[in-house]
């Protein structure tokens, strides 16, 4: 038996990396944009925003190094709680939805054209609003089941993506793209064993992917295939760490087919950083 270790090791270590999503670290982000919580990318530029209690504003990243190129203010926003960013064809959409404590009562997306970004230092938002349509009384607790910090757009909604922190789990919410008050309509739980961070729908390839870490800041991606309007999970979902140690990854975003970008944000030691993963071949590992 002893003379089978070697070989058992060198099959654990090929298994462990199949597990794992090689990542590209594109540069350590300035400290304006440190605590970074949503990517959205389109046109070959790259946007992101500060986590809660920092400017309502989004910044324009340098692809390459990660510097700031420009900022845009929403002159009749509050950044309580961003959590993540995504963009259709005409509009950005900005998540004020975090909810660590579990009795938010004025969740709202931000809706910004896309138009009034590209020429102007202010722009004007439309409001969304929800309440998730299963949530039973509002009550303050220590790290909630209702905290949220992933959005997507997907066709003619909007999909956010619960960061459970008791269960681990993550459930979905379907919300409609339009201005106003609005039911959030559970269309899916997932038991991802994590706290979900960030979400992108590529439309060119069909996947979702979400971004994540575990309660020891063990990152990952999980991607998602063969959805229905009922439930987001219905088809096939995969989970595969990042080759990143240890990190507070707070954002993904499609950037092509098979390109994705994700930010991490300043913890303790570990710098904010910009990466990149090239998913080519895989759909981000297995279970």
């Amino acid at each position: 038996m002893p003379a089978m270790l070697p070989f058992l090791i060198y099959l654990w270590i090929i298994f462990s990396l199949q597990l794992q999503q090689p990542t590209r670290l594109v540069a350590e982000l300035p400290s304006e944009v440190k605590e970074t919580s949503g990517l959205a990318f389109y046109d070959g530029k790259l946007y992101t925003h500060n986590d809660s209690g920092r400017d309502a504003r989004i910044y324009e990243l340098d692809t390459d190094t990660g510097a700031v190129i420009r900022s845009v203010a929403l002159r009749n926003a509050e950044n309580r709680d961003w959590e993540d960013m995504d963009q259709d064809e005409s509009h950005i959409y900005v998540a004020d939805i975090g909810n660590t404590f579990g009795d938010r009562e004025d969740l709202v997306i931000y809706k910004i054209t896309k138009s009034d970004v590209e020429v102007q230092a202010e722009v004007t938002a439309e409001r969304i609003e929800y309440i998730y349509e299963d949530r039973e009384g509002i009550k303050r607790v220590g790290r909630s089941e209702w905290d949220a910090e992933a959005l997507l757009v997907m066709g003619d909604q909007l999909v956010v993506f619960s960061k459970s922190w008791q269960s681990e789990t993550t459930r979905a919410y379907a919300i409609p793209k339009s201005p106003g008050k609005h039911i959030a309509r559970h269309v899916g739980t997932f038991t991802v064993n994590g706290l979900i961070t960030g979400a992108t729908y590529n439309a060119e390839s069909g996947f979702i992917y979400l971004s994540g870490y575990s309660r020891l800041l063990q990152p990952f991606v999980v991607s998602v295939s063969g959805m229905t309007a009922e439930n987001i999970f219905a088809g096939e979902v995969r989970k595969k760490g990042l080759d990143i140690n240890f990190s507070q990854v707070e954002a993904i975003t499609a950037a092509g087919p098979y390109m994705y970008y994700l930010s991490s944000e300043n913890f303790t030691a570990f710098d904010a950083n910009l990466y990149t993963i090239d998913t080519t071949g895989n759909s981000a590992g297995s279970n």
